[in-house]
C-alpha cells in the first residue's frame, strides 16, 4: 500500500460524529504553569469495508470556549434567579 504524510491509505471519511466513542472536556497544565481546557475524543478508525482497525484520540484547547460557556452558565443562573 501506498503511504501519504498525515492520512492512513486505509481511512475512510466519516459521515459524521458517529464514530465518536468517547469526548471529555479536562483541566489541564501547560509547560509554564497556565490552566487550559482541553478537549479529548477517541474516534474508531475503520476499513474500507467498514472493519474496525483501531483507533485515534483527538486534543484540542478548548479554554476559550470553556470561558465563554462559563460566563453563560452564570448569567443564566443569576437570570434564573430573578425570576
Amino acid at each position: 500500500r501506498k503511504s501519504t504524510v498525515g492520512q492512513l491509505p486505509y481511512m475512510q471519511k466519516s459521515n459524521g460524529l458517529e464514530d465518536v466513542i468517547f469526548r471529555r472536556a479536562v483541566p489541564a497544565l501547560t509547560k509554564d504553569g497556565r490552566r487550559v481546557s482541553i478537549e479529548f475524543s477517541v474516534v474508531l478508525l475503520k476499513s474500507p469495508n467498514g472493519g474496525v482497525v483501531g483507533i485515534a484520540a483527538i486534543l484540542q484547547d478548548v479554554t476559550q470556549r470553556w470561558e465563554r460557556d462559563k460566563v453563560l452558565r452564570q448569567q443564566l443562573a443569576a437570570a434564573k434567579a430573578k425570576f
